[in-house]
């Protein structure tokens, strides 16, 4: 099948359903806040997949639930927080354990399709990197522990980066194991290939894709090319790149917002082209509540959807 999804940001009422139906869409992500069994009894009675993003390392609460989450540079410095972002410590053993209980305990409450790893990283505000000098982290105590423990030795070079990609490959793991057989493990991957910004993906992210795709079913990179100051030919060479890399199903995730820029109608409809173009497995429209805004973008997202079986 191919997916033809939107993202809602909002709760998930009878109206945003009727609105995806009308576009054309057959599947609705959204996060589980936004979510009710009413509300996942409407998507499934209107015939449409519902997929659920859930953030991971990511979240000033869990900086207040759990304090020393809270990422550490190498120079001893506790991260602070980036507009809204605020990255989270990923070997924090506390926050491990909290975010699986969560996940075990959201797929008992609602029955959906598949379930999307957002934040399933090391602390990076990637949207925002234009260059190499990228902040990395984590060197708090609990990691530096870990990795004496794991493999020892000083932190740096490949073994400390081979070894915090497998951390964050461990963790997708272990959500695997909980999750039922037949539900979608997907996640939303950064969108840089290892030559880009001295091997960051790797050394500074910790998303290893060939490694991640012994446990990932699908993956969805977020080629926001307007957030990104990407051309728009760039979404078509991402999911390549990430087809080639994983050998699974890739699902990319575009922009509708004017956000870095403007994105016209004409624009939009040449992101919903390369976006849908083989090896693609379809596209989710980021976000629902930005393209009603825009009767012509509206229009174009309704006419691409409608021509794909």
């Amino acid at each position: 099948m191919v997916i033809k999804a939107i993202f809602s940001l909002g709760n998930i009422t009878k109206e945003k359903i009727k609105q995806a139906i009308n576009i054309g869409a057959n599947s609705i992500f959204t996060g589980a806040q936004n979510l009710s069994n009413e509300s996942v009894h409407h998507i499934k009675k209107s015939k449409l997949k519902v997929f659920i993003e859930f953030g991971i390392f990511q979240g000033e609460d869990l900086w207040q639930k759990y304090p020393d989450s809270r990422p550490i540079d190498k120079n001893g410095k506790p991260m602070d927080k980036i507009h809204w972002y605020a990255g989270v410590c990923p070997n924090n053993p506390e926050v491990r354990k909290f975010i699986l209980t969560s996940i075990y305990r959201l797929i008992e409450v609602y029955e959906i399709d598949g379930l999307w790893l957002d934040f399933i990283r090391y602390p990076c505000h990637w949207e925002k990197i234009r260059n190499t000098d990228i902040t990395e982290y984590c060197f708090c105590q609990i990691c530096l522990s870990k990795f004496n423990k794991d493999v020892g030795g000083k932190p740096a070079g490949k073994k400390w980066t081979n070894w915090k990609c497998q951390q964050i490959t461990d963790f997708v793991a272990d959500v695997k194991k909980i999750i039922p057989k037949n539900m979608l493990l997907g996640m939303f991957a950064v969108p840089w290939q290892r030559y880009e910004y001295s091997g960051a993906i790797d050394k500074i992210i910790g998303q290893d894709f060939g490694l991640l795709s012994k446990c990932v079913d699908i993956f969805s990179p977020m080629v926001y090319q307007k957030f990104c100051n990407r051309p728009i030919s760039w979404i078509d060479s991402t999911v390549k790149y990430f087809s080639y890399m994983t050998k699974k199903p890739i699902l990319p995730s575009i922009q509708t917002e004017d956000r870095e820029g403007k994105i016209n109608a004409t624009e939009f409809g040449e992101e919903l082209k390369k976006a849908f173009k083989a090896p693609s497995q379809g596209t989710i429209i980021f976000f629902l509540e930005d393209l009603i805004k825009d009767k012509n973008k509206l229009r174009v997202a309704k006419k691409t959807f409608l021509s794909i079986n």
